[in-house]
């Protein structure tokens, strides 16, 4: 079994963190993101652990759910924040669908995601966040969403030996 992420110890990061409810893996430029709703943050670091740093620790209250477009072109990374105003950033800020935004995943122009108050699973246009659908209103208090398909995980040689160790690529609001 080949752990991607598993160092000779076993861990990535072990020091400050408190409760991490939001994972991705962006496999086209080997970087880890997450959120931590507890400090209401959201960092990153190399697939190794390696060069972390902190993306957002400002405008944020309780994030939980965490996905990303790493295709070119796209490159955005989503997440939900469950806390006063309850949204989904970079797509959907404000929509009246949301009380617990719980996960999110995407898939081609869509990002789905679950709200845990309302019971539901929604979606709507990742660019411009209109076309708001319920997916589903038959789960019970949804937690998590994936979406699983050949074409999200395409196999890419050059990360399995990389050659070199590029400088860490950051998503900015700007991209």
């Amino acid at each position: 079994m080949v752990h991607l992420f598993q160092l000779a110890n076993g861990r990535l990061v072990g020091s400050g963190l408190d409760l991490v409810e939001g994972l991705a893996y962006d496999w086209i430029t080997g970087n880890l993101y997450w959120v931590n709703s507890r400090l209401n943050t959201m960092e990153v670091s190399r697939r190794d652990g390696s060069r972390r740093m902190v993306l957002l620790n400002n405008n944020i209250s309780q994030p939980r759910g965490l996905s990303i477009d790493p295709f070119k072109g796209a490159r955005w990374l989503f997440w939900t924040d469950w806390g006063e105003n309850p949204h989904i950033e970079r797509v959907l800020t404000g929509s009246h669908y949301l009380l617990h935004p719980h996960s999110l995943s995407i898939f081609e122009d869509n990002v789905y995601w679950t709200d845990r108050q309302l019971n539901r699973v929604f979606s709507a246009h990742k660019f411009r966040g209109d076309s708001e659908t319920v997916v589903s209103h038959l789960v019970s208090q949804p937690l998590s969403i994936h979406v699983h398909h050949p074409v999200l995980q395409q196999f890419f040689s050059s990360l399995v030996k990389p050659t070199h160790v590029p400088p860490i690529p950051v998503l900015t609001s700007a991209s």
